[in-house]
């Protein structure tokens, strides 16, 4: 369950979203990564598997306009 203080008074709908997205980022263990790279990717990538041991990644890449990409990665080590 999901409660905000009495006092909480959001500006708009898009408010409420991100600081309800913020809380399943931390509880889901989801990283965003905006305009990056291939070789950054590849560094994301071997930085989770081998120096944090992560055995399980799901990971989402966007190309962007400017041929950059942007990149969501779910960690999945409990679902395993």
């Amino acid at each position: 369950m999901i409660a905000f203080r009495k006092d909480f008074q959001p500006d708009n709908k898009k408010d409420i979203k991100n600081v309800l997205q913020d809380i399943l980022d931390k509880i889901y263990g989801t990283e965003e990564y905006k305009k990056v790279n291939i070789s950054d990717l590849i560094e994301i990538l071997y930085r989770k598997l081998y120096t944090e041991n992560k055995t399980a990644l799901q990971i989402m890449v966007l190309k962007n306009k400017d041929n950059s990409l942007d990149i969501v990665i779910d960690n999945l080590d409990e679902e395993y």
